[in-house]
């Protein structure tokens, strides 16, 4: 059940930070790597090369420079409108409230 949280959580903001989800899900980094492979073996999620440095920075941690992004099939995402994303029902329920 996790794996669909993560899952959910990374289709939802497009593209996060290994610190944003030690915060949201209290898992240590080594975890979620681990199912973040998982997503990427599917192919739903892809690592973001992670910079040999940043402007002006010279110890970053790296957790909050290694992030990853919901690939949604096409190559501009969109999280509106993913074909893969389990938030299409909340977009179907936006769109009946805005009249669309």
């Amino acid at each position: 059940m996790i794996l669909t949280e993560l899952q959910d959580f990374v289709c939802g903001y497009q593209r996060v930070s290994l610190a944003q989800l030690r915060l949201h899900f209290s898992i240590e980094p080594d975890a979620l790597r681990q199912m973040l492979s998982m997503l990427i073996r599917k192919g739903r999620v892809r690592p973001i090369p992670i910079p040999h440095r940043c402007d002006g920075c010279t110890c970053c941690n790296v957790e909050t420079i290694e992030f990853y992004e919901w690939i949604d099939g096409s190559s501009t995402p969109n999280p509106l409108r993913s074909t893969r994303c389990r938030n299409e029902k909340s977009d179907r329920r936006l769109n009946r409230v805005v009249g669309k």
